[in-house]
């Protein structure tokens, strides 16, 4: 299911299945209550078992509210296996991203392969002339090395945050680290210790060959978000519903 919010009282919902017979109809909750944080909760208790229950909480819309300034960094993978669609996708991706920016927002962008390196010595405002060196630099990215992702996120995590600004990092790969430090186990601790200021990782990995349980370690290590794209799935519609959900933070 597909949600897709346009304000406080309007909202799509699309359902969407494959070789699917449903065993009962289909139902969709939802409340109309006027609040600005939504709370619900479901629970099942069996005979003499505990029971569980799904609580939750979603906050409200902030049309009236200011959209905290917040820095991004976006981490491209641009190892040698990224060659082909998959190279094309993260970029579409990646402009996407960077077109969306709010303008009080801050941002720079790591490409890695063999080694990382950033656009900016340091987060940069996003006006005019900043994404569109931005785009030129993306639209220049070429895939070749190996896959240094232990380098990668160590230079995203040394940027300290200052004023209270959030700052989120956007990681978007393919595969597997294949340089620096490889271990997965071992990798995961050293982005924890990199990591001083809790900063959250969003991961978009692309392709099939992919390492999910690394990428799923490090979203739920740092509690953000995480989406996969399939080489034949429309990317558009994965990055607007990925991107939305980090765009304007109010809390």
């Amino acid at each position: 299911v597909e949600i897709n919010r346009k304000g406080d009282k309007n909202a799509t919902i699309g359902f969407e299945a494959t070789q699917y017979t449903s065993p009962s109809d289909f139902k969709l909750y939802f409340n109309t209550a006027n609040s600005k944080l939504g709370v619900s909760m479901l629970d099942y208790k069996d005979g003499n078992e505990d029971g569980y229950f799904f609580l939750n909480i979603s906050p409200g819309f902030a049309d009236d509210i200011k959209v905290i300034d917040k820095d991004i960094t976006f981490v491209l993978d641009a190892s040698g296996s990224m060659a082909g669609e998959k190279m094309e996708q993260a970029k579409k991706a990646l402009n996407f991203c960077i077109a969306n920016l709010n303008n009080g927002d801050h941002f720079n962008i790591i490409r890695f392969s063999t080694e990382a390196s950033p656009l900016f010595s340091q987060p940069e405002k996003a006006d005019s002339d900043n994404r569109k060196k931005a785009n030129s630099y993306v639209d220049g990215l070429r895939p070749i090395g190996g896959t240094n992702i232990d380098e990668a996120l160590e230079l995203a995590l040394k940027h300290k945050s200052s004023n209270g600004r959030p700052h989120f990092v956007i990681f978007m790969t393919d595969g597997k680290p294949t340089i620096g430090e490889t271990d997965e186990k071992s990798l995961l601790a050293k982005v924890k210790k990199y990591n001083a200021e809790n900063t959250r990782i969003f991961t978009f990995g692309i392709g099939t060959q992919l390492n999910t349980h690394l990428l799923d370690k490090l979203t739920e290590m740092t509690k953000a978000y995480r989406t996969y794209v399939l080489p034949d799935e429309d990317i558009e519609i994965k990055v607007f519903d990925f991107y939305t959900k980090v765009a304007s933070p109010i809390l």
